[in-house]
């Protein structure tokens, strides 16, 4: 079993979630519920859950204070959230999971799914500090590849490719990182970032480019060479 906390102040929104949890997702078990972020910190303080299911706005503060408060960060977080661009781009920079109101059965049977109890808790803190130090503006994005996630500066990416249904990161230092999202994900994220989608393959960091070649087509010349 799965020890779950509900905060979030709309009453509406945790009996909807509850009854989809008892519905669809019999391996958590909902240890209680608070309706805001002083109530939440005292609850997750008495029971210790693996995982919480934690709203953005609330009456007294947001998700993100009450995260900012909790020092011992040992449990998973899955965002229920009404629509905030703000708050759905940090998600995804920070590959934290997230779920909208109103929830949708499927959506919330994958992401309990997707735990990974033991490998999440170990990156816990990673995210959260990326999703935090976002807050204020995006610097860092969250790479996830096969056996785990890497933290990389904004400023370090050069170009992100195209490759069929995968991406391929192009960083400063040489290397290269492949994930297994399309490029029309990362330009969805980047577009306001100071990337450009130049080419329908190619998303460029305009701070890495050198100079514009005229000519049929137009050339871009990076400052690593490409």
């Amino acid at each position: 079993m799965i020890n779950s906390l509900i905060i979030d102040d709309e009453i509406q929104s945790r009996d909807s979630l509850k009854s989809y949890l008892n519905l669809y997702c019999p391996e958590v078990k909902l240890l209680d519920e608070a309706d805001n972020v002083e109530t939440g910190i005292k609850k997750i303080e008495k029971y210790n859950p693996e995982l919480v299911f934690l709203d953005v706005q609330m009456p007294d503060g947001t998700g993100f204070d009450l995260l900012e408060r909790i020092h011992k960060r040992n449990f998973n977080i899955i965002f229920v959230t009404a629509y905030d661009k703000y708050a759905i781009k940090a998600f995804k920079f920070s590959a934290i999971d997230f779920l909208l109101k109103p929830v949708d059965s499927d959506e919330l049977i994958n992401a309990v799914k997707k735990l990974d109890l033991a490998h999440e808790v170990r990156l816990l803190n990673k995210k959260i500090e990326l999703l935090l130090q976002n807050k204020e503006g995006f610097k860092k994005i969250a790479i996830p590849s096969m056996n785990e996630i890497e933290f990389v500066q904004l400023s370090d990416i050069i170009r992100c490719e195209s490759d069929a249904n995968y991406t391929i990161f192009y960083l400063k230092d040489g290397h290269k990182k492949s994930v297994s999202r399309t490029l029309k994900e990362f330009d969805e994220m980047l577009s306001n970032e100071g990337f450009c989608r130049v080419h329908h393959s190619q998303l460029v960091n305009l701070s890495h480019v050198l100079k514009y070649i005229k000519g049929e087509g137009g050339q871009l010349v990076l400052d690593n060479d490409d």
